[in-house]
């Protein structure tokens, strides 16, 4: 008996859900970008930090020298307007870092919403190609099986078998496994050649195939 190979479209799916989308790549582009920019604005926090604190060393220690002698206020002013110009640039760095760290949080957010949603189109283009070879496959046996029936009855037993599928607590998950598991599982069910579809350790499910008609020659 010959047999073909009844393709899983689970196991494209996720092949397919392995690879990122160019919205994906493009996120994962501007979150590493922002994650270094993020990370340079605390490096010049920390830097601003160490000079502010600086600053009021050199301050306490003007203070202590001033109670002994007037210090010039020029000295004073220049050291104010420093201490002025790094506090003010120490509250932009701070609100930018902020701002970056809600954009990268955004970013994220919309990055893992992207792929869920990816994911989801993926289930359902891999749920309506189940639907369809195990339709295309019972639509095989059951012919085989009664090649008297007219369109009306292949049409009904169909029908009986997706209501089945979908109201049947044994077959809830079927779009998540092999069309060839549910197909045998169906055959078992009504009836129909147990042989028709079968697994194979190396191949795979596999649906067997109408011996070819003898050709004879005209002699």
């Amino acid at each position: 008996m010959s047999y073909t190979p009844l393709p899983d479209p689970n196991e494209v799916f996720d092949l397919d859900l392995e690879a990122p989308t160019p919205n994906q790549i493009e996120a994962a582009r501007l979150i590493e970008m922002g994650e270094r920019h993020l990370a340079l604005l605390r490096r010049m926090q920390e830097v601003g930090l160490g000079l502010v604190e600086r600053l009021e060393r050199i301050a306490s220690a003007g203070a202590e020298e001033s109670s002994k002698a007037s210090a010039p206020a020029a000295a004073i002013d220049d050291l104010a307007g420093a201490y002025a110009r790094i506090t003010q640039a120490l509250r932009r760095t701070m609100a930018m870092e902020a701002k970056l760290a809600r954009e990268l949080r955004d970013r994220r957010l919309g990055a893992l919403k992207d792929r869920s949603a990816a994911a989801e189109d993926l289930r359902r283009a891999a749920s309506v190609v189940v639907d369809d070879n195990i339709s295309s496959a019972m639509t095989k046996v059951i012919r085989r099986e009664r090649p008297d029936a007219d369109r009306q009855t292949v049409e009904r037993l169909l029908l009986d078998m997706y209501e089945r599928l979908e109201d049947d607590e044994e077959f809830e998950d079927y779009h998540l496994r092999p069309p060839g598991e549910t197909v045998a599982r169906l055959c078992a069910l009504f009836g129909l050649d147990p042989t028709f579809c079968i697994h194979d350790d190396q191949e795979g499910w596999m649906i067997r195939e109408r011996p070819a008609e003898p050709v004879f020659s005209s002699a």
